[in-house]
């Protein structure tokens, strides 16, 4: 099989990172463009965009953004307890991706990749990534094992294992 068209979904967190660098080393072997895509972190907690901006080396510039989050209060499935958390609203999330999608596209170049697209995308992750893949003729898709919400995970499924699961070009998984 040849690689002209990788795909990576950038979540900010280490697995995805990890994910990053092996497609790296494929798309340099194969000289196949690398395509960076990022899903808005709607409904994340300031508390964990706040922990990937720091992970990711760009906190700094997202801090006075996070001072404005909003609280809102929802009722877990499980536990039937109200858990109140802050959010902040999507130009701030867009901002967000612009930052790490550069901090990402400077890590594939510096690892040689010459070719690296990047795509902000809104709504379900799996279902995004997998039309955004299937609409560009994605050969491979690169991900990480798990994403930044282990919590939405546990009661949705991953988004690693839906993409395994209903994608139409190989998928990479990596810890």
């Amino acid at each position: 099989m040849e690689y002209k068209n990788i795909l990576v979904p950038i979540d900010g967190g280490q697995p995805s990172r990890n994910a990053l660098e092996h497609a790296c080393l494929i798309a340099k072997a194969t000289k196949a463009q690398l395509v960076l895509v990022h899903v808005l972190l709607s409904d994340t907690p300031v508390g964990a965009l706040a922990r990937l901006a720091r992970e990711n080396g760009f906190f700094e510039q997202v801090q006075e953004g996070l001072k404005s989050a909003s609280t809102i209060s929802t009722t877990p499935i499980v536990a039937g307890a109200p858990v109140v958390f802050e959010v902040v609203d999507t130009e701030f999330l867009k901002e967000f991706a612009k930052l790490l999608l550069q901090r990402s596209t400077e890590a594939a170049k510096a690892l040689g990749v010459v070719d690296v697209e990047t795509q902000v995308l809104d709504g379900v992750p799996q279902n995004e990534i997998l039309e955004f893949a299937k609409d560009n003729k994605v050969d491979l898709i690169a991900m990480g094992s798990r994403g930044t919400s282990d919590i939405k995970s546990l009661f949705l499924g991953s988004v690693s294992h839906k993409l395994i699961e209903n994608a139409e070009c190989p998928c990479l998984v990596v810890k």
